[in-house]
């Protein structure tokens, strides 16, 4: 048996972690004095409810090597041969190099994989191998799948604000964009062939104008627009997912979409009523 395990950040559904048997190591939050479990022991509605009137900005933490080293243990004993670890950029955290350093000891082989993405463009890519392995492929088969997803990967996140990921240091330049471009709304995009890299895209001032930019830029920079799979992430409000899915769908017709909430590590960066376009086309 071959394991799949991808950390906390993919924000893959609990109906297709359980379908696919896809190990989930979660990242931590910071805030104040006390230390979370992403999304296991703060809720994400508690999160969004807290992060805009706090005056303690939380911040987040990446799994430990034993983090890590307990999930691969736990997939041996589950009868694992083999492991595929998909991680979060490792330009955006640390958890691509404790599971290296995990693997390094780990009773059985373990491939890790960046994956040069988070949110669902780090999922897509942990269930491409999984599918891969349900469809007989080998542990080979199930890297190429993971990777041929990754380089046809586009991300297109809109944000209320450049708050939150300027003040958490993963957008460069952002200092420039601050000042009276407050009371825009950014988009920015997940350079994926370089690493993950977040990079500004342009600024609008309508929530309305941001969602036809973020489907409009997707559309443009997939490959193609045919048997596009389209993840939609938004930060505690379930109706500009389905809008913004909708949306998607009338211009590309997805074969499959997806539609999450992203949770507290992300929210950190991205802040509440974010929202993100990813996905691919086969």
């Amino acid at each position: 048996m071959i394991k799949i395990i991808t950390d906390s950040t993919s924000d893959l559904p609990v109906a297709l972690v359980k379908q696919y048997n896809i190990g989930v190591v979660p990242l931590y939050l910071i805030w104040g004095d006390q230390e979370y479990i992403d999304n296991v022991n703060i809720t994400k509605k508690e999160f969004f409810a807290r992060l805009p009137v706090d005056p303690v900005a939380p911040t987040t933490s990446q799994p430990s090597v034993e983090d890590f080293a307990k999930a691969f243990r736990d997939a041996k004993a589950e009868g694992a041969e083999e492991i595929i670890c998909v991680t979060v950029a490792r330009d955006l955290s640390g958890t691509f190099q404790s599971a290296t350093n995990a693997a390094r000891d780990a009773e059985v082989k373990v491939h890790v994989v960046d994956s040069a993405a988070t949110t669902l463009g780090l999922g897509f890519q942990a269930l491409a191998a999984a599918r891969a392995l349900e469809a007989g492929g080998s542990v080979d088969g199930a890297l190429q799948a993971a990777k041929l997803v990754r380089e046809g990967l586009v991300t297109m996140v809109g944000l209320q604000t450049i708050e939150y990921v300027a003040r958490g240091g993963r957008l460069a330049g952002a200092v420039k964009w601050l000042g009276s471009t407050l009371s825009l709304k950014p988009m920015v995009t997940l350079d994926h062939p370089n690493g993950g890299k977040i990079s500004m895209v342009k600024m609008d001032r309508t929530q309305r104008a941001l969602m036809n930019d973020v489907v409009k830029e997707f559309s443009k920079r997939l490959k193609s627009t045919k048997n596009v799979h389209a993840g939609v992430c938004h930060g505690g409000d379930l109706a500009i997912g389905q809008e913004l899915a909708a949306m998607a769908g009338e211009v590309l017709h997805p074969v499959e979409t997806i539609i999450v909430e992203y949770g507290p590590v992300l929210g950190v960066h991205a802040g509440p009523g974010g929202f993100a376009l990813s996905g691919y086309s086969e």
